[in-house]
C-alpha cells in the first residue's frame, strides 16, 4: 500500500514519527512525505501534489488543525484520510499514539468504512474582478476583525432575504464543523453525515437571533457592512480573506466530499462521550 504521511511541521515528538514510519516500512508499505522532519527511515520525499496522486490513503499526524490542512491538500481527489491525534481536544483524528499499530492493521486488512463528509465552497465576489473560491471542511466565519464594535451582516438563503445580524460575526458550519467553533458559540451538534448547514450568529445583539439549520442544497449569500474595522472571512480558522464594502460571499455545498476512514469500534457517539464527557455524572452524585 502507498501511504501519504502529512505531519504538523511544529511537532516535537520526532521519536514517535520515526516509530510510525519504521512500523509502516516493516509492513512493506511505501511511505511518501513532503519533507524529512527528522525521520531517519527510508522514505520518498515528494511535492504535496505528487503525494496525493500516488497515495492510496492519507495519514495525518497532529491535531485537528493538521487534519484540516491535510484535507485541503487532498481537495477534489477525495483520497481517504485517517488521523493520528497528537493535539488537544480533537474530534477528527480517532487514532492515538498508544493504539496506532492496532488501528492501522484494520486499514491494511480492509476492515474499515469510508464516511463521506460534506465540504462547503465560498465564492468571494469583488467588484469588477474575478471571484475568489475557497473550500471549508469545518466552517466559514465572518469575523469583525480588530474592532470592538459589531458588524452588520445581511444574509440571504436562495436569494430570499433572511435577516440582518448585528453581531461579532457569523459562522457557516458543516456537520463536521458543528463540534468546533459552532459548538463554542452555542450552536447545535449535527450528526456528521446529515445533509445540512448551520448558520450561527456570534454574540448577536438581539435575543431573537438563534442558530439555524438548513439543507445543504441551499445557497447562502452574505453581505457585510464594516462599521469601523476591516472584517474578514476565515476558512477553517486557517485562511483569512479581508472583506470590504461591496463584496459578496456566496456559500454552497462543494461538488466533492471529504472521505474519512472510520475504523471498527469507533463511532461518532463514542467520540462525543469521550470528548465532551457525556454519560458521566459531573456532579459526583
Amino acid at each position: 500500500m502507498v501511504i501519504g504521511l502529512f505531519v504538523n511541521p511544529k511537532i516535537e515528538n520526532i521519536a514517535f514519527l520515526n516509530d510510525i514510519v519504521s512500523f509502516l516500512n516493516k509492513k512493506n508499505h511505501k511511505v511518501l512525505v513532503s519533507k524529512e522532519l527528522g525521520i531517519k527511515d527510508d522514505i520518498e520525499i515528494l511535492e504535496n501534489e505528487d503525494i496525493i496522486k500516488q497515495a492510496e490513503i492519507i495519514i495525518s499526524v497532529g491535531g485537528d488543525g493538521t487534519f484540516l490542512k491535510t484535507a485541503r491538500i487532498i481537495g477534489e481527489s477525495e483520497k481517504p484520510i485517517v488521523g493520528v491525534h497528537l493535539g488537544g481536544l480533537g474530534f477528527l483524528a480517532e487514532i492515538s499514539p498508544g493504539n496506532y499499530r492496532e488501528k492501522l492493521e484494520f486499514i491494511f486488512n480492509n476492515q474499515y468504512k469510508i464516511e463521506k463528509r460534506s465540504v462547503l465552497r465560498a465564492d468571494v465576489k469583488k467588484e469588477n474582478s474575478k471571484s475568489l473560491s475557497l473550500y471549508a471542511y469545518n466552517d466559514f466565519v465572518v469575523d469583525k476583525g480588530d474592532s470592538i464594535s459589531m458588524i452588520k451582516i445581511k444574509i440571504y438563503i436562495n436569494d430570499e432575504f433572511l435577516n440582518t445580524y448585528r453581531a461579532d460575526g457569523l459562522i457557516i458550519s458543516t456537520p463536521t464543523g458543528s463540534t468546533a467553533y459552532n459548538l463554542s458559540a452555542g450552536g447545535p451538534i449535527i450528526y456528521p453525515c446529515l445533509e445540512a448547514i448551520v448558520v450561527n450568529p456570534i454574540c448577536p445583539h438581539t435575543l431573537t437571533a438563534r442558530p439555524l439549520v438548513i439543507t445543504d442544497r441551499q445557497k447562502i449569500t452574505i453581505k457585510v457592512e464594516n462599521l469601523g474595522s476591516t472584517p474578514f472571512l476565515s476558512t477553517d480558522g486557517q485562511i483569512k480573506t479581508p472583506l470590504s464594502r461591496g463584496m459578496e460571499v456566496v456559500i454552497y455545498k462543494a461538488d466533492f466530499h471529504l472521505n474519512i476512514i472510520r475504523l471498527p469500534g469507533e463511532t461518532f457517539f463514542k467520540t462525543i462521550r469521550a470528548k465532551l464527557n457525556w454519560g458521566k455524572d459531573v456532579r459526583g452524585n
